[in-house]
């Protein structure tokens, strides 16, 4: 008798982690490198030993990072899921500031705190009708891209995709579907809150909605979303070249405090041949305002390729596109990155990377390029 309510109290012991999991995770990403931006006359350097200061961690390739995330079976087929992840500033560095070619004086965006910004703070609820989550998430823009970009990064030829909207939504209630014959739904609503000055009652309100079908090596997806009385600040028109701030060679800086709103539309294709893998994407960002002189759109196009062999991977990406500002066209730019990693194992590999964004102001001759040379290791948890 003694022996089974042992074996009993054992095994209820032993059920109780399964239906109740957390785990931590993380990404540690550092290298040695070079920073340089250059606009006109003007041009600045950066030597880091680290990697390049970022809000949701430091990084060449990946932001460092620190997550949680767990889940409880809730029976009858349900599960109650969260993630908690945060950027992590692991050099944790004081603002430093040079001098550029001028002599002007120039800070970088190091931080003071060992974390930086939360990335996804959610908690939802699983089952046969899908999932749904609420709170900061990525959004609609970010999963579209980072689906068919072949790398990442600060200084990625992919961040010219969605300037402006690309990243994550804090006050948003999300829905992804099961999956049907590869196909699958995802929609995202953001209520916004945050005040810009407009009487509509709709600041930075978002509605996204996205498909995407998977079968064997072709993967393909659509996206579509909607800000409604997105907040800028700044002058000179929708886009203005800000080449003291790391990350700024293409950046939204909108005449008045809000645009009325703000579409995206994105499109992406990847295809698996087995020696090497292929990305595409498009991508169109569409301001619609009152103000004549916030009318305007920004096209980009993407192409990557990755091939594996054995423990090392090269990888390739080339950006293309253009500024139309009140029906005419005022910047053309373009990217590349070019990335090689060796797997030291299953979690740590080391890189090299060259990248370049470069952007064209076509009504004057205050051109705008961002160069990064680095290597580094990245070590997964």
């Amino acid at each position: 008798m003694k022996k089974h309510l042992i074996a009993a109290a054992v095994a209820a012991a032993v059920a109780v982690p399964a239906t109740a999991q957390v785990t931590v995770y993380g990404v540690l990403d550092g290298g040695y490198g070079t920073y340089k931006s250059k606009a006109g006359s003007l041009s600045y350097k950066h030597t880091i030993a680290g990697g390049l200061d970022n809000g949701n961690g430091e990084g060449w390739i990946n932001g460092s990072r620190l997550g949680f995330r767990g889940s409880e079976d809730l029976g009858g087929g349900l599960k109650a899921n969260f993630v908690l992840e945060l950027g992590i500033q692991y050099s944790n560095a004081a603002d430093r500031t040079i001098a550029d070619a001028a002599g002007d004086a120039y800070t970088t965006n190091g931080a003071t705190a060992f974390f930086g910004n939360k990335r996804q703070t959610w908690f939802g609820i699983s089952g046969g009708f899908g999932e749904v989550r609420i709170g900061n998430q990525d959004n609609i823009v970010k999963v579209q891209t980072d689906e068919f970009e072949v790398n990442g990064g600060p200084n990625s030829p992919y961040n010219f995709l969605a300037p402006g909207v690309v990243g994550r939504s804090a006050n948003a209630i999300g829905y992804i579907s099961p999956t049907f014959n590869g196909l699958q739904a995802q929609a995202m609503l953001d209520v916004g809150e945050t005040a810009t000055g407009s009487t509509s009652g709709k600041d930075n309100r978002a509605t996204m909605f996205r498909v995407k079908y998977s079968q064997g090596p072709l993967q393909v997806g659509a996206s579509r979303s909607e800000f409604k009385d997105v907040g800028y600040s700044g002058t000179g028109g929708i886009l203005v070249n800000l080449p003291s701030t790391e990350g700024d060679v293409l950046s939204v800086n909108a005449n008045s405090a809000s645009i009325d709103k703000v579409t995206h539309e994105g499109y992406g294709a990847r295809y698996n041949f087995g020696v090497a893998e292929a990305f595409y994407q498009n991508s169109k960002v569409k301001f619609s305002d009152s103000v004549a002189t916030n009318v305007g759109d920004i096209t980009s196009n993407v192409v990557g390729l990755a091939v594996p062999m054995g423990n090392v991977r090269l990888s390739a990406a080339y950006s293309k596109g253009d500024v139309q500002d009140g029906g005419t066209k005022t910047v053309e730019f373009d990217g590349y990155q070019l990335i090689g990693s060796y797997n030291l194992s299953k979690r740590t590999d080391m890189y090299a990377i060259v990248s370049q964004r470069k952007a064209d102001t076509l009504s004057s001759t205050v051109d705008s390029t961002e160069k990064v040379t680095a290597i580094g290791l990245r070590h997964r948890f």
